[in-house]
């Protein structure tokens, strides 16, 4: 399965953003305009990854697009930073 990094992600992301969600809570912090960020967040990186497969379809088809550059990498730098930093970006 090519979006299996993909996918992972996404869960671990859903992770942080309810633990962190959680914190917030217990903190007496209101949670919403986070969770909404990172929706947002998440919404990106699925339009992202769409368009990198939409262009793999088009490439196989011959229309001659180049293939996406792959998402992993920066996916996978994602998940090390805190739930904090991925908020700023």
């Amino acid at each position: 399965m090519k979006t299996e990094i993909f996918w992972q992600t996404v869960s671990q992301m859903a992770d942080i953003t309810c633990s962190s969600a959680k914190l917030m809570v217990a903190q007496g912090q209101s949670s919403e305009a986070y969770e909404r960020e990172q929706i947002q967040l998440l919404k990106a990186k699925c339009e992202r990854r769409l368009r990198v497969i939409d262009e793999e379809v088009a490439l196989n088809r011959g229309n001659g697009l180049k293939p996406g550059c792959d998402d992993s990498r920066e996916e996978q730098s994602q998940l090390t930073q805190s739930p904090a930093k991925i908020t700023e970006e």
